[in-house]
């Protein structure tokens, strides 16, 4: 005997009150979402934070870099040169 959506079945009840039966009502417990939104929004903004202070710490590591290198343009002394810029400089001078 095949049985429809709301019919009476044998036993007395219909498909649709199976069906319901062990799910949660949607509108019981908000708070419950509401925690995890925020859990979520926290999350989101704690790993933009450290995404910002990755970048600003490589950023003034290019920054300490870069005064390093121009410090040591600037004295003109090829011996305090970083090693890959004075090989560019021993290539580009021996043409």
């Amino acid at each position: 005997m095949t049985t429809w959506r709301g019919e009476s079945r044998p036993h007395g009840r219909s498909l649709a009150v199976e069906e319901d039966r062990g799910r949660k009502d949607p509108f019981e417990d908000m708070t419950g979402f509401e925690e995890q939104k925020e859990d979520k929004e926290k999350k989101i903004l704690l790993n933009l934070l450290l995404r910002l202070a990755r970048s600003s710490a490589t950023v003034k590591k290019l920054i300490a870099r870069c005064r390093e290198i121009a410090d040591a343009l600037s004295n003109d002394d090829t011996e305090s040169i970083p090693e890959p810029l004075e090989r560019r400089r021993r290539r580009s001078t021996s043409n």
